[in-house]
């Protein structure tokens, strides 16, 4: 009986340093993990030296065919160009290679964001990629619901990060957007 209690108290041993070495392991590849403002860890993913985060909204429905449910990606390297490859630009079904955007049928307009709505980050320090417009077909024709996606660069030290969200574009969600990105940079 000793015996047993001694293979299992070994084998336990074994399990919590396994899992620690694990944790720790995962920890360095998610190098933002811990950014979650309204926000929750979808997942984490090391590729080709790239770290790819998913976050979605916190206090949405975890299913992602709604507008208001658009996850958030967060991809950071040390070689720029492997950044902006990962990401991509899409076509109107697919913002980039992260987001795909609901209902593609239903799109209406997949315009460039007006010169005001890219103003809007002027003053954050980050490069603005891309800002695109979309707009959903409504009952009978008409212009529906919306939202504006927006990626944005910035070279932390010797890391690039691209954030990459869409969102309704209201000033709360600007705000937390700009919240997102200012926690990055003090992150590092």
């Amino acid at each position: 009986m000793t015996k047993y209690k001694v293979n299992f108290s070994v084998l336990v041993l074994f399990c919590v340093v396994l899992f620690s070495i694990s944790a720790c392991a995962e920890e360095r590849h998610c190098a933002f993990d811990d950014l979650r403002f309204k926000l929750k860890l979808v997942s984490c993913t090391p590729k080709d030296g790239l770290n790819i985060l998913k976050l979605a909204p916190s206090d949405q429905p975890s299913y992602e065919t709604n507008l208001e449910n658009l996850p958030t990606y967060i991809v950071s390297g040390d070689d720029l160009g492997l950044v902006l490859k990962a990401v991509g630009d899409g076509t109107q079904s697919r913002y980039n290679n992260f987001i795909e955007l609901p209902y593609p049928e239903a799109i209406l307009h997949y315009d460039d964001a007006s010169a005001a709505a890219k103003l809007k980050f002027a003053e954050t320090g980050w490069k603005l990629l891309d800002m695109k417009d979309v707009v959903y077909e409504g009952q009978g024709g008409e212009e529906g619901a919306g939202v504006v996606c927006t990626t944005l660069e910035k070279q932390i030290y010797s890391n690039y990060v691209v954030v990459s969200q869409c969102n309704a574009f209201y000033e709360a969600d600007i705000s937390d957007l700009k919240v997102l990105l200012g926690s990055i940079e003090r992150r590092n």
